[in-house]
């Protein structure tokens, strides 16, 4: 095999491995004389016929569709790295535009939602507060925070729950509503909503993934002590008129919520609420408090007075999230002070935005086989 570079054939044996995604990179070649050659930023691209082709990144031209690596040692010539080379036979190079082309999966590029059950209104009809926005469009988009890639989703007026139902043989009565975080201005809807509530549906817990209105999107005219709360209150409501239907105990259903979303399911179980049994609305005839609550590094924890009769709580943070681990330690004392069942645990890192742990070998993947473990000893597990 042969590659054209610096006006030079160069050979080599080629070794190739699966890639799903455009290659981005770069390389310098060097002569012995150590003048360099070539030092830029490279992408890979199909071309038309079976052959390299090294693309600079500032070209406009990048294709989306899978590649190959070639990786090829060169003789005669001195590299700093090995070369990162892209074969293709896929089809030829677009023409060339004006504008260059977002890289697939780039920060603030477009992003369909991962593939998800069908979700349910949470309201019937409008939901309270966002007359007039119905037409408006969700936005999602590839985010990229602290190094941490998620798909993030804006513009909420809908309302919904996602249900993650477990198999029946596994199914252990329990339901939590997950409510991702996102600072109130957008969804981390895949790291801390699809993603935990699949897992959750895998170890027998039903799970419904909360799409709530945002307080600080731009141009929103929602408020998290208003909207925000009340999508997490019809949420309990919706899941607890349901559960029978779905193998849940109706007495077990609890709220997780990350960062922002912490905050959000965090009120929720601080209001006491009437039960109205003559309400026209069968879901408005179930009581919104939740039976228990996960606050996972919380937002805003220094605003959360439990009482007595708040539903026990199960805390997770890292200690070097240093936003969040000193008020959520605190959280952790009023508390037991206030007589309410409590579990923290806090991880030696892992930082903020962390989810389930799972993408990162110095992240805490252990909380959520120890969040099983606290609902089966708190009795939320298991048929009653």
């Amino acid at each position: 095999m042969t590659a054209a570079v610096a006006g030079a054939h160069l050979t080599g044996a080629a070794r190739l491995r699966p890639h799903a995604r455009p290659v981005v990179g770069s390389f310098k070649l060097t002569r012995a004389s150590e003048r360099t050659l070539i030092n830029l930023p490279f992408t890979c691209a199909p071309d038309p016929a079976p052959q390299f082709r090294l693309i600079p990144m500032n070209s406009p031209v990048v294709h989306p569709h899978p590649a190959s690596l070639l990786r090829l040692p060169i003789s005669g010539l001195r590299l700093s790295a090995w070369w990162v080379l892209c074969l293709t036979v896929l089809a030829p190079l677009p023409p060339a535009v004006a504008a260059e082309a977002p890289v697939p999966g780039a920060p603030g590029s477009p992003a369909p939602e991962p593939a998800h059950p069908a979700p349910i209104p949470l309201w019937a009809g409008v939901a309270p507060g966002s007359e007039g926005k119905q037409a408006e469009k969700e936005q999602v988009t590839n985010k990229l925070w602290e190094g941490i890639h998620y798909i993030s989703v804006t513009n909420i007026h809908q309302p919904t729950l996602t249900p993650y139902l477990p198999a029946k043989d596994k199914a252990t009565g329990a339901a939590i509503i997950v409510a991702p975080g996102g600072g109130h201005t957008n969804l981390a809807i895949d790291t801390e909503g699809y993603n935990v509530a699949q897992w959750l549906a895998d170890h027998g817990i039903g799970a419904f993934v909360l799409k709530y209105r945002l307080a600080r999107a731009p141009g929103s005219t929602y408020s998290v002590a208003k909207e925000s709360l009340a999508d997490a209150q019809r949420a309990v409501r919706l899941v607890r008129s349901r559960a029978a239907g779905w193998g849940l105990r109706a007495d077990a259903v609890g709220v997780l919520g990350f960062s922002a979303g912490g905050e959000v399911v965090a009120l929720a179980a601080a209001q006491r609420d009437a039960i109205d049994r003559d309400a026209a609305d069968p879901v408005d005839r179930q009581g919104s408090r939740p039976s228990f609550q996960v606050l996972i590094y919380p937002g805003n924890a220094r605003s959360i007075s439990p009482d007595a009769g708040s539903p026990a709580a199960f805390m997770v943070s890292a200690s070097d999230d240093k936003a969040i681990s000193d008020s959520v330690a605190e959280l952790y004392l009023r508390f037991h002070k206030a007589d309410v069942p409590v579990e923290m645990h806090v991880f030696a890192s892992g930082a903020h935005g962390f989810g389930l742990g799972n993408f990162k070998s110095t992240l805490p993947v252990a909380w959520p086989g120890l969040l099983v473990t606290w609902l089966g000893d708190r009795g939320f597990t298991g048929k009653k």
